[in-house]
């Protein structure tokens, strides 16, 4: 999909790893096409899926193909998730690194946030934020309350 020998480094490369992804996948894909800030590239590496994952991610990223990678394996196995996140850290073009998981979503501003602070104090080597706890769309928030991790 990528051709990273024609286009110029992006700023931030997104690492999207995922083993049988397909049911949260699309709304984590979207998240990242909402971004504010979009100097990204985006590093999908599937991790041995044997769902729809595949074909989730290509549906949802199709008008961005130009700056989207999918990798897979060798024999598409199964490594986990620290060989995939090397993995797609062997072919990140960007000055920095994200990370988003692909039952996860962030809010518009996230990239835009997470640059201007590295930005602003080079000294600083990274950053995290808020993280809002959720269940499921068909989990009763009153089951359980819903809360903020702390930040680190």
């Amino acid at each position: 999909m990528n051709n990273s020998l024609t286009l110029p480094a992006p700023r931030v490369s997104v690492l999207m790893c995922f083993l049988n992804g397909a049911e949260f996948m699309a709304e984590a894909l979207a998240s990242v096409r909402a971004q504010t800030w979009t100097d990204w590239e985006l590093l999908l590496v599937d991790d041995g899926s044997t769902d729809d994952s595949v074909a989730v991610a290509h549906n949802a990223i199709a008008a961005y193909a130009d700056r989207v990678q999918i990798l897979t394996h060798p024999g598409h196995a199964n490594c986990g998730l620290s060989a995939s996140r090397n993995l797609a850290l062997r072919h990140a073009r960007g000055e920095y690194v994200a990370m988003l998981d692909a039952d996860d979503v962030w809010r518009p501003e996230a990239l835009a946030r997470m640059v201007a602070l590295l930005a602003a104090a080079p000294e600083v080597a990274l950053v995290g934020g808020n993280a809002l706890r959720w269940y499921s769309w068909t989990h009763d928030p009153t089951d359980r309350a819903l809360d903020y991790a702390p930040t680190i």
